[in-house]
């Protein structure tokens, strides 16, 4: 086979993978949003294990375009260093190199220890801490309960206003307004005085290292105020 018709044939799978992991990054926003409208809509438990089901189809395809990009990628690289025969069958060997990187990945933690099905989780649980989610563990204890129960607040507890651009401090799952508290950390660094959690009770110091966009309040937010712009039906 010519350098040119095996580069083809490489360059045109690597294309499609970055299709597909498109496809998946599209579809963990998707999920995200169903959560949401899921919560909102006081739908029963079952819909939520449906969807969760979905998050675990999305965590296999990713794992999949993982080991068939890692493949790519080697079999690319020994291509351009001569390392392969002429007369190789680069497809049957692009195909058992992804029978190997597939065995790698499918070796990797469960699914519920996946980090989108454990951020999924806790996002939700942003939304309706009360809401029973599945986990893959036992019931929660009364020690799990979340800091917050029911709807969501989406006031931040600096600026007393209502966020738009949330993040979450990852140690005591509290949020706050980025800009807020991102002023508050440089407040007390000039002080030279430990960034307390603003959140009445709480005794987290703030580290900017531990907060993370709340994707799932963002979105919460941003469809609460389009619902609020839109006219109400006449009785």
């Amino acid at each position: 086979m010519s350098d040119t018709v095996g580069s083809r044939h490489l360059d045109g799978a690597m294309h499609n993978l970055e299709k597909m992991s498109e496809y998946v990054q599209t579809g963990k926003t998707e999920v995200i949003e169903v959560g949401i409208e899921l919560l909102e809509n006081k739908i029963e438990n079952s819909g939520m294990d449906k969807l969760q089901e979905c998050i675990g189809g999305l965590i296999r395809a990713e794992q999949r375009v993982k080991a068939f990009t890692q493949s790519v990628d080697s079999l690319k690289s020994r291509w351009q260093n001569g390392e392969l025969e002429d007369s190789m069958d680069i497809v049957e060997e692009l195909e058992a190199d992804f029978k190997r990187e597939t065995e790698k990945v499918t070796n990797d933690p469960s699914l519920w220890d996946h980090e989108f099905m454990t951020s999924f989780i806790e996002q939700m649980k942003t939304i309706d801490a009360g809401f029973e989610l599945n986990t893959g563990v036992k019931p929660r204890g009364d020690d799990d309960v979340m800091q917050m129960a029911g709807e969501a607040t989406t006031t931040c507890p600096i600026t007393q206003c209502q966020m738009t651009d949330p993040v979450k401090d990852k140690i005591c799952g509290h949020n706050f307004e980025k800009q807020a508290i991102q002023a508050h950390i440089a407040q007390c660094q000039k002080r030279k005085r430990p960034s307390k959690c603003p959140s009445t009770g709480c005794t987290n110091i703030i580290d900017r290292n531990n907060l993370e966009s709340n994707v799932a309040l963002k979105q919460l937010i941003q469809r609460r105020a389009k619902d609020s712009n839109q006219p109400q039906a006449s009785v």
